[in-house]
Protein backbone atom coordinates (compact mmCIF):
# COMPACT_ATOMS: atom_id res chain seq x y z
CA UNK A 1 0.00 0.00 0.00
CA UNK A 2 1.42 3.56 -1.14
CA UNK A 3 2.24 5.91 2.00
CA UNK A 4 -0.09 8.25 2.33
CA UNK A 5 1.49 12.16 1.48
CA UNK A 6 2.47 14.23 4.42
CA UNK A 7 0.22 17.49 4.92
CA UNK A 8 1.28 20.53 6.78
CA UNK A 9 0.27 21.03 9.79
CA UNK A 10 0.99 24.29 11.56
CA UNK A 11 3.58 22.43 14.30
CA UNK A 12 5.01 21.09 10.65
CA UNK A 13 8.91 22.20 9.61
CA UNK A 14 8.86 22.90 6.08
CA UNK A 15 12.16 22.61 3.87
CA UNK A 16 12.67 22.60 -0.02
CA UNK A 17 13.44 19.60 -1.87
CA UNK A 18 17.31 20.02 -3.05
CA UNK A 19 16.08 17.87 -6.48
CA UNK A 20 14.68 20.27 -7.82
CA UNK A 21 16.26 22.98 -10.41
CA UNK A 22 14.33 26.39 -9.88
CA UNK A 23 15.01 29.76 -11.20
CA UNK A 24 13.59 33.05 -10.46
CA UNK A 25 12.10 34.90 -13.34
CA UNK A 26 10.34 38.24 -12.98
CA UNK A 27 9.51 38.00 -9.48
CA UNK A 28 8.04 34.42 -9.68
CA UNK A 29 9.67 31.43 -9.02
CA UNK A 30 9.90 28.36 -12.09
CA UNK A 31 10.90 25.25 -11.58
CA UNK A 32 11.97 21.89 -13.28
CA UNK A 33 11.17 18.28 -11.99
CA UNK A 34 14.11 16.55 -13.30
CA UNK A 35 12.81 13.16 -12.27
CA UNK A 36 9.55 13.36 -14.58
CA UNK A 37 10.85 16.69 -16.67
CA UNK A 38 7.74 18.66 -16.28
CA UNK A 39 7.86 22.43 -15.14
CA UNK A 40 6.10 24.28 -12.20
CA UNK A 41 5.74 27.90 -11.74
CA UNK A 42 4.23 29.57 -8.93
CA UNK A 43 2.48 32.83 -8.65
CA UNK A 44 3.51 35.51 -6.42
CA UNK A 45 2.67 34.33 -3.33
CA UNK A 46 3.99 30.28 -3.82
CA UNK A 47 6.83 32.08 -5.00
CA UNK A 48 7.52 34.26 -1.67
CA UNK A 49 6.77 31.22 1.12
CA UNK A 50 9.67 29.26 -1.62
CA UNK A 51 11.96 32.22 -0.60
CA UNK A 52 11.10 32.23 3.06
CA UNK A 53 11.70 28.25 3.68
CA UNK A 54 14.99 28.79 1.91
CA UNK A 55 16.23 27.45 5.63
CA UNK A 56 13.77 25.60 7.44
CA UNK A 57 10.66 27.14 8.75
CA UNK A 58 8.03 25.91 10.71
CA UNK A 59 4.45 26.74 9.35
CA UNK A 60 3.26 29.02 12.06
CA UNK A 61 6.34 30.98 11.07
CA UNK A 62 5.71 31.51 7.82
CA UNK A 63 2.47 32.54 8.15
CA UNK A 64 2.89 34.94 11.08
CA UNK A 65 5.63 36.51 7.91
CA UNK A 66 3.11 36.56 5.01
CA UNK A 67 0.80 38.43 7.45
CA UNK A 68 3.66 40.77 7.84
CA UNK A 69 3.93 41.34 4.24
CA UNK A 70 -0.05 40.81 2.93
CA UNK A 71 -3.01 42.55 3.92
CA UNK A 72 -5.35 40.47 4.08
CA UNK A 73 -6.83 38.18 7.49
CA UNK A 74 -4.44 35.84 8.77
CA UNK A 75 -7.50 33.22 8.79
CA UNK A 76 -7.72 33.42 4.72
CA UNK A 77 -3.52 34.00 4.25
CA UNK A 78 -3.40 30.60 6.97
CA UNK A 79 -5.94 28.65 4.70
CA UNK A 80 -4.29 29.93 1.35
CA UNK A 81 -1.30 28.93 2.42
CA UNK A 82 -1.82 25.89 3.83
CA UNK A 83 -3.68 24.81 0.28
CA UNK A 84 -0.65 25.38 -1.60
CA UNK A 85 1.84 24.02 0.72
CA UNK A 86 -0.34 20.57 0.70
CA UNK A 87 -0.18 20.41 -2.78
CA UNK A 88 3.67 21.15 -2.77
CA UNK A 89 3.99 18.29 -0.63
CA UNK A 90 2.21 16.12 -2.59
CA UNK A 91 4.83 16.85 -5.53
CA UNK A 92 7.61 16.53 -3.04
CA UNK A 93 8.48 19.99 -3.65
CA UNK A 94 8.50 20.76 -0.06
CA UNK A 95 9.20 18.62 2.63
CA UNK A 96 7.83 17.86 5.94
CA UNK A 97 10.39 17.51 8.90
CA UNK A 98 13.46 20.66 7.84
Amino acid sequence: MPEEPEIAVLHSVLSRNPDFMWSEVEGEIVMLDVANGSYISFDHVASEIWRLIETPLDVRALVDRLCLKYDADRSVIETDAMRFLDRAIARDVIRVGG
